[in-house]
């Protein structure tokens, strides 16, 4: 029966005869061994992978939609419902500006606006903090 080799050492040891053990505790190929052991083979890549053409980046068919002007946003909620209660409370104060409801994952963001200039937005921003309302300025 053939002996399995170390294919980083040579089949044959010229320093032990064939049939003795090693300090590993193999037994050294025999020269017979050495004929009949077929050589390691490296596998070849996959020639489905190297066959297949790169694909070119996607174009966008749209170019990215400009900010409509300035919002101020006011909080983002886990329901329209809840964020419905937060307009109802501050609608008075932050009159004439119009709720935005953006859904946004598993959040409903209250924002209001739009506002022309990011200078508008901050004032009103700064009227609801004069209210005790948390607020930020962010593009629409």
């Amino acid at each position: 029966r053939p002996v399995a080799t170390d294919p980083l050492r040579p089949a044959t040891d010229p320093l032990r005869p064939a049939g003795e053990t090693d300090p590993r505790g193999r037994r050294t190929a025999t020269t017979e061994t050495a004929r009949t052991t077929p050589p390691a083979t490296v596998p070849s890549p996959r020639p489905d992978a190297a066959s297949r053409p790169l694909k070119p980046f996607e174009v966008a068919a749209e170019p990215a939609k400009k900010p409509d002007g300035w919002r101020v946003q006011l909080g983002a909620f886990s329901s329209r419902k809840l964020a419905d209660a937060a307009w109802a409370d501050v609608k008075a104060t932050a009159a004439p500006a119009k709720p935005v409801f953006a859904a946004d994952g598993a959040v409903t963001k209250l924002q209001m606006g739009p506002y022309a200039t990011r200078d508008a937005a901050k004032a009103a921003c700064a009227k609801l903090t004069a209210a005790g309302r948390a607020c930020f300025v962010t593009a629409g």
